[in-house]
């Protein structure tokens, strides 16, 4: 994702960290993923994790693909969710002193691409 020209510096500084601290809880979960022996299913649902439901297959072809109910497939979407924004504040965690702290910079992180 490419911010506009027309952004100012301080924008732009906010959405670059956000997305590194982004890619680096991605690279944490992939990681978890590998370590149970489910890095196929990391790759099948990595782009429910980034891209929401645009640019997601249907809940229909990722079951396939994991070889699962559509209902299974939508549970596994729901808890790698969960665990992609449990990564992310364990990234943010790693900055900040208090779980507050981590939450404020939480909502800044969501806030840079508004």
């Amino acid at each position: 994702m490419r911010a506009p020209a027309s952004d100012p510096p301080n924008r732009l500084f906010r959405r670059d960290w956000a997305m590194r601290v982004l890619a680096q809880a991605l690279g944490v979960l992939r990681a978890d993923f590998a370590e149970r022996g489910r890095a196929s299913e990391f790759d099948a649902l990595r782009l429910h994790l980034t891209e929401g439901t645009k640019g997601a297959p249907s809940g229909a072809e990722l079951a396939r693909t994991l070889g699962v109910s559509d209902g299974e497939a939508r549970k596994r979407v729901h808890r790698a969710r969960a665990d992609y924004r449990e990564a992310i504040l364990g990234v943010i965690r790693t900055y900040t002193e208090t779980e507050e702290d981590a939450r404020e910079e939480l909502t800044e992180l969501l806030g840079a691409f508004s």
